[in-house]
């Protein structure tokens, strides 16, 4: 998936989500070695991994708007 199919990321802290949205910053493919991989990476400033390269601390929150998103298909469909 390219960034520009991602509807939106958010950047989270240790108190919750922060209130701005930011369409297309991040796409996602799966790597030969079964992780996710993330292009482009996203700014330090904003969502800083926990170490080399691993950024699972914000990984919600790269695919927020998907994965919220997501949860309402499957809760509708479940409830039809």
């Amino acid at each position: 998936m390219p960034a520009s199919e991602n509807p939106g990321s958010v950047r989270s802290n240790l108190f919750g989500m922060s209130k701005g949205i930011e369409p297309g910053l991040v796409g996602a493919s799966c790597r030969d070695d079964g992780l996710l991989g993330i292009s482009p990476l996203p700014p330090a400033s904003r969502y800083t991994p926990i170490g080399q390269g691993d950024y699972h601390f914000v990984d919600y929150g790269l695919f927020y708007i998907s994965i919220r998103e997501n949860a309402q298909d499957r809760l509708d469909s479940y409830l039809q």
